[in-house]
């Protein structure tokens, strides 16, 4: 907002979500930007949807190569939501593939999809990558990529964008238990490390 209230004008410079050009008509509270997709066939809609951070274009990508893409694959779980929760994800690369996972004694299932997404970024080298995340969490995608209210969790969206802006990133939507084998495997894996945490409190009582 400017000094006497008005919604600030954005820049005219078009910008890129998974590969749509969107072109910026105002901007809106929280990041958010009023746009359209360029090239769009009959009356133009508009989308609420965020910008990506300006340090995207500030840092070059590495490598353009698809061929040195990394893939992540993540989720959440939680027991009791709120409860011992655990996050996990799939890394595939050019050279192979790897995973991770942990948890919290007490989470949220929501909490545990954004730190999913979060120790997978912080997993890649400093220098900005080409990026896909898949994740069965709408919550997660759409505030990426379509300006959601966040609501809760403030404190992980903050670090998630901050680690975000280093890379140039492709969120995308899977949905949840339909035989995807790399979904399914980052599920078990969340899974079992939410009920590592259950063990744990078991054992603290």
């Amino acid at each position: 907002m400017t000094d006497d209230g008005k919604p600030h004008q954005p820049s005219n410079e078009p910008f890129d979500i998974d590969g749509q050009t969107y072109l910026p008509i105002l901007d809106l509270p929280d990041g958010a930007v009023l746009a359209v997709k360029a090239g769009a066939d009959g009356p133009a809609q508009a989308y609420v949807v965020r910008r990506p951070a300006r340090t995207t274009k500030a840092r070059p990508v590495v490598d353009h190569d698809p061929l040195n893409r990394i893939t992540f694959y993540t989720d959440g779980s939680c027991l009791g939501n709120p409860g011992p929760g655990g996050w996990a994800y799939l890394k595939q690369e050019r050279h192979g593939s790897s995973e991770d996972s942990g948890g919290e004694l007490d989470a949220t299932s929501n909490r545990m999809e954004l730190t999913a997404a979060i120790e997978a970024l912080k997993s890649l080298p400093s220098e900005p990558r080409h990026v896909v995340i898949y994740s069965d969490s709408q919550l997660l995608i759409k505030t990426m990529t379509e300006g959601w209210k966040r609501k809760a969790n403030v404190d992980l969206w903050q670090e998630l964008d901050r680690l975000a802006a280093k890379h140039h990133i492709s969120w995308r939507w899977v949905r949840g238990h339909d035989g995807h084998p790399e979904n399914e495997r980052a599920d078990q894996l969340a899974q079992a490390a939410a009920g590592s945490q259950m063990v744990r409190r078991g054992r603290h009582r």
